[in-house]
């Protein structure tokens, strides 16, 4: 099997584990049948309930630091595959909350998205990875348990992926293609991916059954 086959494979066997995950949610919300068509197979998910919410109010707005510093608890990793965490738990937030899970955008840079606070923050590591207590004594501790919920489910679907293969897989998703339209391949960019696009990208792999 290639590499780019392999890496495809792998892909698809992990984000089946999303079902088993999804399942679980159960947490004031109403469960429903949702089939997903993604260019990488077809796969069934269990989901919750999506409708908008409010994106003005109720929860604590946190940092793109406190997501950073949750993940790396998990594991020390470096900073290309903390960058690409830290975009799918915005979007997936984007995608089933209808608001933001923390305040920071990201740009469509050649190998993915990238949100610059957090690459300024982490640039001297180059490809070595971030200790886990990197930002432990300024970050704030996630406390809301949807935003918990939300952020373990994405590490279990994405967090034995390498920063590679994750890139490999943004590079394949609307959000990050639409916003590098007119760029050559190794063209830098500071164009923002689009928080309608990562909304609309996302919520489209989800057709009710």
């Amino acid at each position: 099997m290639g590499r780019k086959m392999k890496v495809k494979f792998e892909i698809v066997r992990k984000a089946s584990k999303m079902v088993k995950i999804f399942i679980k949610k159960k947490k004031n919300i109403k469960i429903h049948k949702i089939c997903a068509w993604t260019n990488l197979g077809k796969m069934w998910y269990i989901l919750g309930d999506s409708r908008d919410t409010d994106v003005k109010g109720g929860s604590v707005m946190y940092s793109v630091f406190d997501v950073a510093n949750w993940f790396l608890q998990k594991e020390e990793m470096t900073n290309k595959k903390l960058q690409k965490l830290c975009y799918y738990a915005q979007a997936w937030s984007y995608a089933f909350n209808n608001k933001k899970m923390f305040d920071g955008d990201f740009e469509a840079w050649v190998h993915g998205p990238v949100n610059r606070s957090l690459w300024n923050a982490l640039r001297n590591y180059g490809y070595d990875k971030v200790e886990s207590n990197h930002f432990s004594k300024s970050a704030h501790n996630i406390e809301d348990d949807s935003i918990l919920e939300l952020l373990e489910d994405v590490w279990a679907t994405y967090g034995e992926f390498s920063g590679g293969q994750l890139e490999a897989l943004t590079h394949r998703e609307k959000p990050w293609c639409k916003a590098r339209i007119g760029l050559d391949e190794y063209e830098p960019s500071q164009t923002l991916i689009a928080p309608d696009d990562m909304r609309s990208y996302y919520r489209s792999l989800l057709v009710e059954n």
